[in-house]
């Protein structure tokens, strides 16, 4: 499959639907099922208890991992790779029906009616630079934590949020080279090519509370439910909020067109606020509401202020490192497709109809 796709081309963005983790409960299987799944899992692996009692199955179907832990059973993998092959390809729309009648012909299991319990939504860019030229450009967000993820790169989650989600950005030609180096070799020999350096991969992980963030009005949300435009659509929404909180750092220069006095001290306060960082000012102004007893709305105007005083576009320039992220998204062919297979408004993400 992979000679397939770079067989005339590189295929310059791969993404969408990635790493898939399901959960098959009690009730929705039956033993002869089960018996079924045990005859055909690959490397099995079993614990028994004190009293000899079976108590954890564990194997492989293709590359997602089997856990067979009484009453349910878990399926943990990448929907991708169980389709291509490799990680680095993700599902698109045409490929998740016959990629859930292929898991319930290989398993035994009627797994369209298993649990999404985790979910990977991502697009890879290729770009003209090395990975870590475009590190520094990523700032600390409001309301985000910034932290390393498991690959060196970058990770926001929520501050008040129990980790549910992340959005991470890594160096994805890093992990091809650790874990697929067939796949790493091909691409890279590619990239050569159009004078590409790296892949960049944006990635909503949704960790846990996948039926509430895709299917809120659900008492349940399975795997048949990506066959679901609404789903589909949460899912998007997910990953385009979580890239918008993302911070860019900016270079700050003056314009020559100020109009007066006023925009100036505006223009003035923009650049302090970069200068000083954002978060610290946010912080500042904690303190201050709490010393003089600010109500909660005088607060947020004052945060909501400040908010657009640093992100002034008149003032600031991004760094063309940004710009080309922000282009390679915009132009991405594959996201755009994915967009327009489900019939979802593109001007709800991008300014113009691709």
């Amino acid at each position: 499959m992979i000679d397939i796709i770079f067989s005339n081309s590189l295929k310059t963005e791969i993404n969408m639907i990635c790493s898939t983790n399901l959960k098959l409960v009690e009730g929705d299987f039956n033993q002869t099922q089960l018996n079924t799944l045990l005859s055909r899992i690959e490397n099995p692996s079993t614990k028994i208890d004190r009293n000899g009692e079976l108590i954890l199955t564990t194997g492989y179907i293709k590359n997602y991992k089997v856990t067979i832990k009484p009453p349910n059973v878990y399926f943990n993998g990448s929907a991708g790779k169980f389709v291509y092959g490799s990680n680095i390809f993700s599902l698109m729309k045409e490929d998740i029906k016959p990629m859930i009648l292929e898991m319930k012909k290989l398993t035994g299991m009627p797994i369209q009616k298993a649990q999404i319990i985790g979910i990977d939504f991502a697009v890879n860019l290729f770009l003209s630079n090395s990975y870590r030229t475009y590190l520094p450009f990523f700032e600390e967000s409001d309301g985000f934590l910034k932290g390393i993820d498991n690959f060196n790169g970058i990770t926001y989650r929520k501050i008040k949020e129990k980790f549910e989600s992340e959005f991470s950005i890594y160096n994805k030609l890093n992990d091809l080279r650790k874990n697929d180096y067939d796949t790493f070799l091909l691409i890279k020999n590619e990239m050569k090519k159009l004078n590409q350096k790296a892949v960049m991969r944006l990635e909503h992980r949704q960790k846990t509370g996948v039926r509430k963030a895709l299917l809120p009005n659900g008492t349940k949300i399975m795997l048949v439910h990506l066959l679901s435009s609404n789903v589909n659509l949460r899912l998007l929404d997910l990953w385009f909020n979580h890239y918008s909180i993302v911070n860019f750092s900016r270079v700050s220069t003056f314009p020559t067109d100020v109009e007066g006095f006023l925009e100036l001290k505006n223009l003035l306060a923009s650049q302090q606020i970069r200068t000083v960082g954002l978060k610290n000012v946010l912080a500042d102004i904690d303190e201050i509401a709490k010393t003089n007893n600010w109500d909660s709305k005088k607060k947020c105007m004052a945060k909501r202020e400040t908010r657009n005083l640093y992100n002034s576009k008149k003032l600031s320039t991004t760094s063309h490192y940004i710009n080309e992220i922000e282009c390679e998204i915009e132009n991405n062919s594959e996201l755009n497709q994915w967009i327009k297979d489900w019939e979802f408004d593109s001007t709800k993400y991008f300014k113009k109809e691709k």
